[in-house]
């Protein structure tokens, strides 16, 4: 099964805001949820997220068409050749059919390719042993951890890197 990445649209955002309502969504990623009106986050999604420079937000689109979640390469300040990773499959029945590794081989394609990134980083949860598989597999190193607070408890998020100099198409 293929995917694609398309940039954010206007009519995505909604989409979106619904997915991020979901505390479920949020049990994977290392980010926290924040309750905010519609009118509100969109306003804020228009003004930051639809800009595409210096961050790229994309669609994550599944083959046959349907957007089944969302991939960040956001610039990281101070390093204008790195790239932070992000991906959330929202859609919970497409969860578990290998999509997180095509969208990262498809968002590495972008960013050493079309990007001209000289390396990207992301940050997973220890708990996330499918997501860790992953990145081990893709060729990222482990750089760092910390402690996040989910659902009022302490997790380890595990800060990982991968290096032009690594990388490998697949």
């Amino acid at each position: 099964m293929t995917v694609r990445l398309r940039p954010l649209q206007e009519e995505d955002l909604r989409r979106i805001y619904d997915w991020q309502r979901d505390p479920a969504l949020y049990d994977h990623l290392v980010g926290d949820r924040r309750d905010v009106a519609w009118e509100e986050a969109r306003d804020w999604m228009v003004r930051h997220w639809l800009p595409q420079a210096p961050h790229r937000r994309y669609a994550l689109c599944a083959a046959d068409g349907a957007m089944v979640g969302c991939v960040y390469l956001l610039a990281v300040e101070g390093a204008p050749d790195v790239l932070e990773f992000h991906v959330f499959i929202a859609d919970a029945a497409r969860r578990g059919q290998g999509l997180g590794r095509r969208a990262l081989a498809e968002a590495l394609r972008v960013a050493f390719g079309d990007l001209r990134a000289e390396a990207v980083r992301l940050e997973v949860l220890a708990t996330n042993t499918a997501a860790r598989r992953i990145y081990d597999d893709a060729g990222f190193v482990e750089t760092g951890r910390r402690q996040v607070e989910k659902r009022a408890r302490p997790v380890t998020a595990i800060a990982m890197t991968l290096p032009r100099s690594a990388y490998r198409p697949r």
